[in-house]
């Protein structure tokens, strides 16, 4: 029995595929380390001088005054995917001076700091800038100078900081589609009744709900219209509300996105038989973006109550209620006896 085997060119093609995915999805988060990983260091004005192996740093020979308060530069080119980072230079804090810092994509400053005072020499410091594009073959450069506080004596004055830095990291960040900004609004209108049922000159409450979709502008304005059929209805609480041609008009105060507000109307029908029918209608100020929810209807029915009976009118029997009753069970006792005897 012979083994199937994966052609070469197939199985390679599928580790190149392999490979080329970590590849791509190590480019777009990675470390640089400044003495190892930029291959320029004298692209300012004036050089840097690498402190490795001692430590891990590019720094600035202060010793030399024509290099003082003058930006040297290292650059590096990006290799990755273009993509949107957060960048994080690792600077080294000095006590003789407050080194200042640069970072740039293709010669554009995009974002600058200064180190703090300290207190403990070559502390390390994080300075970070976020949302920084860097496009796919960028040139990424760190810039720093060596500068002086003041405050620590050297020879005939004092002594310098060197601007020194180890690394500049850079952090992929995730993108979302922005959120768009809304322009009209979505109302919703429901009506719900506390009763299925009613007798005529029964009270009933009516709970109107209005609410605003989540991203929506806030509805002002907003007026819900209902229409009750029969007319023959006696508003008994409204609050909010003003009578119109059809029923009633009730005002809503503003409602934001995501809100919803409610209010309870008490009526009670006066007619007999027919049914309660409310329909209700929201309108606002803004644009409403679906007008299929902006209607909503309920149908209370209403019933007979049935009349008790009259005593006057109830059939009499003569004897008695009591000599009437024995009459009946003695009438009922004899039937089969009858039956046999005419059988």
């Amino acid at each position: 029995m012979k083994l199937k085997t994966v052609p070469r060119c197939i199985f390679c093609s599928f580790i190149c595929v392999i490979g080329a995915i970590g590849q791509i999805a190590l480019a777009d988060t990675r470390t640089y380390q400044a003495t190892t990983d930029f291959p320029v260091i004298d692209a300012g004005d004036v050089p840097y001088y690498s402190e490795a192996p001692n430590r891990p740093s590019l720094a600035i020979n202060a010793a030399n005054e024509a290099y003082r308060g003058i930006f040297a530069r290292a650059e590096v080119v990006y290799d990755g995917m273009e993509g949107v980072h957060d960048l994080t230079l690792v600077s080294l804090a000095e006590l003789d001076g407050e080194a200042q810092y640069r970072v740039l994509i293709n010669g554009v400053i995009v974002g600058e700091a200064t180190n703090p005072e300290v207190t403990i020499d070559y502390t390390v410091v994080r300075h970070s800038f976020d949302n920084i594009t860097i496009p796919a073959g960028a040139t990424i450069a760190v810039e720093s100078l060596a500068n002086t506080n003041g405050k620590i004596p050297e020879g005939d004055g004092t002594a310098f900081a060197r601007g020194r830095w180890t690394a500049l990291e850079m952090l992929e960040v995730t993108t979302t589609e922005p959120t768009p900004t809304p322009t009209d609004i979505d109302l919703r209108v429901s009506v719900s009744s506390n009763k299925q049922s009613l007798e005529p000159n029964e009270d009933v409450e009516i709970e109107l709900t209005l609410s605003n979709a989540a991203n929506s502008l806030t509805a002002t304005q907003a007026v819900v219209s209902l229409t009750i059929t029969p007319e023959a209805v006696d508003v008994v609480s409204a609050e909010q509300c003003t009578p119109n041609a059809v029923g009633l008009s009730c005002s809503f105060p503003e409602i934001t996105a995501g809100e919803s507000r409610s209010m309870t109307l008490l009526f009670t029908r006066t007619e007999e038989v027919v049914d309660l029918a409310i329909t209700a209608t929201v309108e606002a100020d803004q644009d409403d973006r679906d007008g299929t929810n902006n209607v909503a209807s309920i149908n209370v029915a209403v019933v007979d109550v049935e009349l008790e009976p009259d005593p006057e009118s109830e059939p009499m029997i003569s004897g008695g209620s009591s000599g009437g009753a024995l009459s009946i069970v003695w009438f009922l006792l004899m039937l089969p006896i009858v039956s046999r005897k005419q059988s």
